[in-house]
C-alpha cells in the first residue's frame, strides 16, 4: 500500500518566538536616545552613562548561547525513527 505523501515535520519557529520574543536592551536603548534626543544628538560625553550600559546589556546579550536542540531537532530526530 502506497504512502501518502508525507509533509516534512517543521515548525516555524520565528513565528513562535515572536509572540514570546522580548528585546533585549529595550530599556537601555529607550534611556540612550532619549538622553540623546534631550541633549539634541550632541557628542560630548553628555549620554556617557547611558551608552555604556547599552553596551553592556548588548555585549552580555551576545554572549548568550542558543538552544542547541530546538524542536526541529527533535522532530527531525522523531522522523527519522518513524521511517525506519
Amino acid at each position: 500500500m502506497p504512502r501518502p505523501q508525507e509533509r516534512p515535520l517543521k515548525i516555524n519557529t520565528k513565528r513562535l518566538s515572536r509572540a514570546q520574543s522580548k528585546l533585549e536592551c529595550a530599556g537601555e536603548i529607550s534611556a540612550f536616545f532619549s538622553c540623546m534626543t534631550r541633549f539634541k544628538f550632541q557628542i560630548d560625553g553628555t549620554c556617557d552613562k547611558e551608552k555604556e550600559a547599552l553596551e553592556r546589556c548588548a555585549a552580555d546579550a551576545a554572549k548568550k548561547t542558543k538552544q542547541r536542540n530546538t524542536i526541529n531537532y527533535h522532530l527531525q530526530r522523531l522522523g527519522r525513527a518513524l521511517k525506519r
